[in-house]
C-alpha cells in the first residue's frame, strides 16, 4: 500500500502510543524505511513508498 513518510510516522505512533511507548518522529521513520529499502522491502518513489 503506497504512502508518504508522513501517513507511516503518523500510523507507527498511533500503534507506539497503544503500546505504551512513545510515538517516533518522522526522521526515525525515515531512517527505517530508507533501511527497508536497502533491504528489498520497500521502495519510494518521489514522497510516496511502496511497501
Amino acid at each position: 500500500m503506497p504512502a508518504t513518510t508522513e501517513t507511516f510516522t503518523e500510523e507507527l505512533s498511533k500503534i507506539e502510543r497503544e503500546a505504551g511507548r512513545l510515538a517516533l518522529d518522522a526522521a526515525e521513520v525515515a531512517d527505517l524505511l530508507a533501511e527497508l529499502e536497502h533491504e528489498g522491502f520497500c521502495r519510494r518513489e518521489g514522497d510516496v513508498w511502496r511497501v
